[in-house]
Order: C-alpha cells, then structure tokens, then sequence
C-alpha cells in the first residue's frame, strides 16, 4: 500500500530534479562526471568483490550528465530551428510587401 501511493511523490521529485539538472551548467556537470569518475578508479581500487555503495553515486551522476547533456543539444536544436523559421517568415514577408 505504501509503496503504491509513494509511486506518484517518486513521479513527482523525479520530475522536479530533471528539471533542475536540466539548467545545469554543462561545463559544471561535465567536472561532476570527471569528479565522479575519479572517485569510481579509486574505489574500485579498493572495493571487495561484494562492490561498493559509491557506484550508484557514480551511475546517477553520469546519467544525470547525460540527461543533461541530451537536453541542451535539443534545446540548441529547438533554437535554431525557431530562429530558421523566424528568418524564412520575414523573408518571405518582405518579398509579399514588395
């Protein structure tokens, strides 16, 4: 029963901290990533065969990166895109005036 009504807050704060990550900085989540990666050479170093809780640390803060990093691509897609079709609109309407 819990578990089931905790699925909509998980939806929820799930949602919220993508949406914060997405106004990350690239270049900051970029010095997470290597941070991480790091800290994932020296734990492994160390680590018994049992594994070690930073590695899910590491995972959510590469694939944090990368959903970042997808988003700022199609953004600057986006952009372009709209600033395109800005530009051919009032081409063409300068053409129509003429």
């Amino acid at each position: 029963m819990v578990a089931a009504s905790s699925l909509p807050l998980h939806v929820l704060v799930r949602a919220a901290f993508l949406r914060v990550i997405e106004l990350a900085d690239p270049g900051v989540m970029r010095e997470v990533v290597e941070v991480s990666e790091e800290g994932a050479a020296r734990d492994s170093r160390s680590a018994t065969a049992g594994g070690s809780p930073g590695y899910s640390t590491v995972f959510v803060a590469i694939g944090s990166s990368l959903i970042t990093s997808a988003h700022v691509v199609r953004a600057d897609e986006r952009q372009r895109e709209e600033t395109a079709r800005a530009l051919a609109r009032a081409a063409l309407e300068s053409e129509r005036e003429k």
